[in-house]
C-alpha cells in the first residue's frame, strides 16, 4: 500500500506507473507543477522563491517547516538513502556497510565539531561509491546521485564554516603545519584534473608519485626540495585511463599514500 499526499508528482496520478501490483492511495494537495528547484544540477535542491512548492504544508507536522537543514541532517538522509539501496536489493549488506561506514564516522565527526575528520570521510564516501560504480556493482545513475548528495554536503560544511575558515586564514598563526600530511584530493572522483594538498614542517627533499593499481609508476608529480609550509599542485590525468589511482609522498622517513578516482 502507497499513499502520497501533498507532493508535488510528475504526470499527477496518472504517471505513476504501479504496474498492478500496489494498492495506490492518491491523497490530498498533491499538485503536476515544475518544483523550481534553484541548481539541481550542481545538488541545490532548495526552492526557489518562486516555487509552487514553497510555504506548502509537508502534511507530516503541525509546526511549519523547518528551515534549510544542516549537514549532519544532510548525512542521515543520505544514510537513509543508502539503506534504501540495500533494501530494494540493488546492495547486499557487505556493500552497504563497505559505504555506510564511511557516513557514520563522517556524522560521528561532524557531531563532534571535528570538520577535517566530517570532510575527509565524506571524500571517502565517494571514492567508494565511485569504486562500486566502477565495478559494475552500482548502476552508474544511482553512483551519481550519492556523489552529488556528498557534494552537497561538502557545500552545506563549507558554508557553515565560512567564517571561521576566514578568520583562520587571515590569522596568519598556521602557515607552517607541526608534522607532515597529504590530503585526499579534492574533487575526488574527478573527471579531467584534481588537486593534492600537503605538508612539510621543514624544508626536505619531496617525492610525490602516482601509480596505476599494478604498481605501475605513471607520473612523478614533484621530485626536489621544497621548502616548509603548506603546498597545493594539481594532476591532469586527462591523458590517461579511467580507474583507481594511487598517489604517494616521500620525505624522510614520512610517507602516506592515498587512493584517486578517475571516471571519463
Amino acid at each position: 500500500h502507497v499513499s502520497i499526499s501533498n507532493s508535488d508528482v510528475e504526470g499527477g496520478e496518472e504517471g505513476i506507473a504501479d504496474n498492478g501490483n500496489c494498492d495506490l492511495d492518491y491523497g490530498e494537495d498533491n499538485m503536476d507543477e515544475d518544483p523550481l528547484f534553484n541548481d539541481p544540477k550542481n545538488g541545490d535542491f532548495t526552492l526557489d522563491e518562486d516555487s509552487p512548492c514553497a510555504g506548502r504544508g509537508m502534511g507530516a507536522y503541525d509546526d511549519p517547516p523547518m528551515g534549510p537543514a544542516n549537514a549532519g541532517e544532510m548525512i542521515e538522509a543520505l544514510m537513509d538513502t543508502v539503506d534504501a539501496l540495500g533494501a530494494n536489493g540493488m546492495l547486499n549488506v557487505n556493500q552497504v556497510e563497505f559505504i555506510m561506514s564511511r557516513l557514520e564516522r563522517a556524522l560521528d565527526f561532524y557531531n563532534n565539531d571535528q570538520i577535517f575528520w566530517t570532510v575527509w570521510f565524506m571524500l571517502d564516501f565517494d571514492i567508494r561509491v565511485a569504486a562500486l560504480v566502477f565495478w559494475g556493482i552500482l548502476p552508474r545513475d544511482e553512483g551519481h546521485e550519492l556523489i552529488e548528495a556528498s557534494n552537497a554536503v561538502l557545500r552545506q560544511i563549507g558554508e557553515e564554516n565560512a567564517e571561521a575558515g576566514k578568520a583562520l586564514q587571515l590569522s596568519g598563526d598556521d602557515l607552517v603545519p607541526s608534522d607532515h600530511y597529504l590530503t585526499q584530493n579534492y574533487p575526488n572522483p574527478f573527471n579531467s584534473s584534481t588537486k593534492i594538498a600537503y605538508g612539510l614542517p621543514e624544508a626536505a627533499k619531496v617525492t610525490i608519485t602516482v601509480y596505476d593499481m599494478t604498481g605501475r609508476q605513471v607520473t612523478k608529480l614533484v621530485d626536489g626540495y621544497q621548502p616548509a609550509g603548506r603546498h597545493e599542485l594539481c594532476w591532469n590525468a586527462q591523458s590517461n585511463p579511467a580507474g583507481v589511482y594511487l598517489v604517494r609522498m616521500q620525505t624522510g622517513n614520512f610517507s602516506s599514500t592515498r587512493q584517486m578516482m578517475f571516471i571519463k
